[in-house]
């Protein structure tokens, strides 16, 4: 197994989930790791990466031989997998067969490490039962992809990665519910260290720019935030909304510089990458977090999180009396930035996987 006294090949794979792998990645660089990164198919927001195998470009049988051929060839080069979103490399959905290759990388003295970003874990029969407020409530989220068939898959990849992974991980605190034994982790997002301040303007005669940019309309609750966004803006000639939606990253985070206030979304119960990029920006966000989530995060972080928190029911008053104290917001874009600085750096998280990859005495 890893030790520290060899310098270890590194592999992320196999998706671009919120850029979190790269992100990641660029981290453990930082501090001397040897870390790639491989997507197996090219996403919308045009996330970087080392090496795509564009399976998208395929058909099925020539997918299953690219991705067959570069796991192959990843057994003899790399040391330790990091795998992201609950996948690892062969997947025959198909045939239900997820995982196949998950017992192989012990025997072969291989290390798995493996995130879950999301709907990889959570599961709509748990969360419709145990939470008021949910995403998975929602038929339009992610357009009904999970179904009572897909909790039960889930709960059967949780089981096996449980089995064969020496540590698992969660950036979303509400999956610790349904993951046994995994710890939470934050966000990283790409060039975090390059993101430049662009903080709410203090005049309060100045117009203020609200943003939302859904990654998915039924996910995010854009059902609930639009209207309340539209009746804000007719009721405030100072007041300007900013809708982005399906725009490669580097384009949006231009247009995130425009911002004074940020509406993230209101329904995970948890911010996403997005709120860690405007965060980082100077942004004031708004976002619905679900407290019974918290005890999973250390306490610390709980205490600093400057999200202006906000649910679908009360949007539009949160909303409301933070416009009509706008010059608060410069100041929670301050507090917003040294959040992310503390708790997002990816730096300090690969630092926490360096001691995951090498020594920790769990794997």
């Amino acid at each position: 197994m890893a030790n520290s006294k060899k310098k270890y090949k590194i592999l992320h794979a196999p998706t671009s989930v919120g850029g979190n792998p790269y992100g990641l990645a660029q981290g453990e660089r930082a501090i001397g790791l040897d870390s790639t990164v491989v997507y197996f198919k090219d996403s919308w927001p045009n996330y970087p990466y080392d090496i795509n195998l564009h399976i998208e470009q395929y058909k099925l049988l020539t997918q299953y031989y690219r991705v067959a051929s570069f796991f192959f060839k990843a057994l003899c080069t790399y040391d330790i997998f990091h795998f992201n979103f609950g996948r690892s490399f062969l997947q025959f959905d198909r045939l239900g067969l997820y995982d196949v290759d998950l017992p192989i990388y012990r025997k072969i003295g291989k290390k798995v490490v493996v995130t879950f970003n999301g709907c990889d874990a959570r599961q709509k029969s748990y969360s419709k039962y145990n939470f008021n407020i949910n995403a998975c409530a929602e038929s339009t989220c992610y357009g009904g992809f999970c179904n009572d068939k897909s909790d039960f898959i889930k709960r059967k990849r949780i089981e096996k990665i449980s089995k064969y992974a020496d540590k698992v991980f969660s950036v979303n605190p509400d999956l610790l519910h349904v993951l046994p034994n995994a710890e939470f982790i934050p966000y990283t997002i790409i060039d975090f260290h390059n993101l430049l301040l662009s903080p709410t303007k203090k005049n309060k005669g100045n117009r203020i720019k609200i943003l939302h940019a859904p990654s998915d309309r039924g996910a995010k609750g854009t059902k609930y935030i639009l209207p309340v966004l539209k009746r804000i803006e007719s009721e405030h000639n100072d007041v300007e909304v900013i809708l982005i939606e399906r725009i490669p990253n580097n384009k949006a985070l231009e247009i995130y510089k425009e911002a004074d206030l940020v509406v993230d979304q209101l329904l995970i119960g948890w911010y996403g990458g997005f709120s860690v990029e405007v965060m980082a920006m100077g942004k004031p966000v708004i976002c619905y977090i679900r407290e019974e989530d918290l005890k999973f995060i250390p306490k610390e972080m709980k205490e600093e999180m400057p999200i202006i928190k906000a649910n679908p029911d009360n949007l539009y008053e949160v909303l409301k009396e933070t416009i009509e104290d706008r010059n608060s917001l410069p100041m929670i874009g301050e507090k917003s930035r040294a959040y992310v600085e503390k708790w997002h750096d990816p730096i300090k998280i690969a630092s926490r996987m360096k001691d995951v990859y090498e020594d920790d005495p769990l794997c």
